[in-house]
């Protein structure tokens, strides 16, 4: 996490199997689920992006299939 003045960035980064470019576009939106391997709805980063949006920040996604994937999130400071 890096906090400055005006904003905080956090980074949240994992070593599994990565998400393919094609779905990069689409894997925020409502029940996309870029692989069958993993259970779950599809709602996770739909919410988190609604959440971070609310807040006016922004995420973005940087992955690569069975390398990883990393999402910034970056918030606003609320002063």
């Amino acid at each position: 996490m890096d906090v400055s003045e005006n904003e905080a960035t956090i980074l949240l980064e994992d070593n599994g199997i990565g998400i393919e470019d094609r779905h990069h576009p689409e894997v925020f939106n409502l029940f996309m689920r870029a692989t069958q391997k993993n259970v779950g709805t599809g709602l996770g980063l739909y919410m988190v992006k609604e959440a971070v949006e609310q807040l006016g920040g922004t995420i973005t996604l940087e992955s690569m299939l069975h390398v990883g994937t990393t999402f910034r999130v970056i918030l606003p400071s609320l002063k």
